[in-house]
């Protein structure tokens, strides 16, 4: 017969075994989008295609050659339609240098007809059907012009950049605002992160705390990025934003059980493994980054000694996580494109976005729990908590290792 103790360790680790199960299947793509940018000129389109290398992996075995995987995918997959006659690929898709942490392909096509024009993006759609694309198309003297292809829409008429009509600034200024939205709602490893402050929330107080240092520490990263003023590594941040899921929910655990030094030995020698892994392998995320994150483990968990002192502490690392996090924001909104006319438009629209979809994320999760709460008894919303906090560590552990050591 399982005891108290024997129970609640036996939920914890099925919890755990149930994330991972998940997350694994999902091989750790927290959302599928991919970006491109076409020049329309006189009979000649020259597109640009972008996609984080994460993605890519979707197209190659492991270990295999991601830049081949994506080429010999797009050459089947992109297409240009003038009058309804397919134009004529000028060579194959080739692959150029990118950012570290994406794959960029380059492929143009010429056209006999003058007609209207339509292009055709097939690409991950097969693979993943909720991916979503976003092409900017533009000419000379053009203001450049955005779509958006889906599963469902593969294929959009575009006009010739000298006939077309400009985007109102409403209507762009409300796509931006949509897509910090979606960013939101389908970027699971933020929502893991909200989910996993929430957890040990009892006032309202706290969570307005919690929500108002993650949309300061993201909005800062967020300008500061998109700004130019600061260029961050886009792998090491997306490793980054799977340690912040997985430190956060490190410190419910140790509140609950505890035993916050010995999550903290454990976690610095997690930690100390990895640093010496990039020593022997060379690969992995930079050494100064593995040990700044060791470092702050070993001191920051010991702190979790009671509910009350962690949440003294919360706020000040929500607002440092939060810059993490926007900087992940940044890697979406650059590879999208902002209107140099008009960036802080823009920019203000899409923080907007993600802090409507933010509030109603914790809206949601936050009723859900006022609700539930007549319905359990103090220890099984105890046992709840350390499930879920297990679970979403183990989720956080496999996209830092993924991300930043097996991509």
């Amino acid at each position: 017969m399982l005891t108290p103790g024997s129970g609640r360790l036996f939920v914890v680790a099925l919890a755990s075994l149930g994330a991972l199960a998940l997350v694994a299947q999902a091989d750790a793509h927290t959302r599928s989008q991919s970006y491109s940018a076409w020049h329309i000129g006189e009979g000649r389109v020259d597109a640009t295609f972008r996609v984080s290398s994460l993605e890519a992996t979707r197209l190659a075995p492991a270990g295999g050659d991601l830049d081949a995987g994506l080429t010999n995918h797009l050459a089947e997959r992109l297409g240009v339609y003038a009058d309804g006659e397919p134009c004529r690929p000028v060579s194959s898709p080739r692959a150029l240098a990118a950012a570290r942490g994406y794959r960029k392909v380059e492929s143009s096509w010429t056209c006999r007809s003058a007609g209207p024009l339509s292009l055709s993006v097939d690409a991950f759609f097969d693979i993943a059907p909720s991916h979503i694309h976003y092409a900017r198309v533009s000419g000379q003297g053009r203001t450049p012009l955005d779509y958006v292809f889906t599963d469902a829409e593969r294929e959009r008429a575009v006009s010739e950049p000298g006939h077309a009509p400009s985007s109102s600034e409403g209507e762009s200024l409300a796509r931006y605002f949509g897509i910090g939205v979606e960013h939101i709602l389908a970027g699971f490893d933020h929502l893991a992160f909200l989910g996993v402050l929430l957890l040990l929330c009892r006032r309202a107080g706290e969570i307005v705390r919690l929500v108002t240092g993650f949309t300061i520490g993201h909005s800062i990263s967020l300008a500061l990025a998109v700004t130019g003023l600061v260029e961050p590594d886009v792998g090491a941040i997306e490793a980054l934003i799977g340690f912040t899921v997985a430190l956060a929910a490190a410190e419910n655990l140790a509140v609950t059980s505890l035993s916050p030094r010995r999550l903290a030995v454990w976690a610095t020698a997690f930690l100390c493994l990895l640093l010496l892994l990039r020593w022997v392998a060379g690969t992995g995320l930079p050494v100064m980054t593995l040990l700044g994150i060791t470092l702050f483990s070993a001191c920051y968990l010991p702190l979790a000694t009671s509910q009350a002192e962690a949440a003294r502490h919360r706020m000040g690392v929500t607002l440092m996580f939060g810059l993490i996090h926007g900087f992940g924001f940044a890697n979406v909104l650059t590879e999208v494109g902002l209107p140099a006319a008009r960036l802080g438009e823009a920019l203000l629209a899409f923080n907007l976005g993600v802090e409507f979809g933010q509030i109603a994320v914790v809206a949601v999760l936050s009723l859900g729990a006022w609700l539930a709460k007549p319905l359990l008894e103090s220890a099984q919303r105890r046992w709840l908590v350390d499930a879920s906090s297990a679970a979403l560590f183990c989720v956080g552990i496999y996209w830092f290792v993924q991300r930043g050591f097996l991509s």
